[in-house]
């Protein structure tokens, strides 16, 4: 015996096939909550990561960020002098006269009055993120002088 339900035609033994015990779905929709719940807390630390100090690091001062800033860094485009009285210059400085002013307040790095939250900060490299509604992100690593001014 069949029955009709839309366009669609059910017979009995098929309907058996596909029913389950209230115990079975509830199973099921157990394991469907625990794997959500398991994707929300992964979402969720993705989320957090960047607003929380890696794990056994020290969150430095802006005194500390500031020494740890000063010498020789750049990246393909470009290397700078940053010097602790908040100038910042391009090298190699014989021929280069752009400069830039610079300070730490309250962890971040500003760049001409930009806020940048710093990322990472090593002794061989340098991250920072603008907070501007036109979003990039800038690596640096350490130069040395010979590096940064070509001789």
């Amino acid at each position: 015996m069949a029955e009709t339900r839309g366009d669609v035609e059910i017979s009995r033994a098929n309907a058996a096939k596909f029913s389950c015990s209230g115990r079975q779905l509830f199973e099921i929709l157990s394991l469907l909550i625990s794997a959500m719940k398991t994707r929300a807390l992964f979402i969720l630390a993705i989320l957090l990561c960047p607003f929380l100090p890696a794990f056994g690091e020290e969150k430095l001062g802006d005194a500390a960020i500031k020494a740890k800033l000063l010498g020789y860094c750049g990246n393909a485009r470009h290397a700078y002098l940053i010097k602790k009285d908040g100038v910042m210059y391009m090298c190699p400085r014989d021929i280069s006269t752009t400069t830039n002013r610079w300070q730490v307040k309250n962890g971040k790095f500003y760049l001409d009055s930009g806020p940048h939250e710093i990322v990472a900060l090593t002794d061989t490299k340098f991250v920072y993120c603008s907070l501007g509604s036109k979003a990039f992100t800038v690596t640096w690593r350490r130069l040395t002088e010979k590096e940064a001014e070509w001789k």
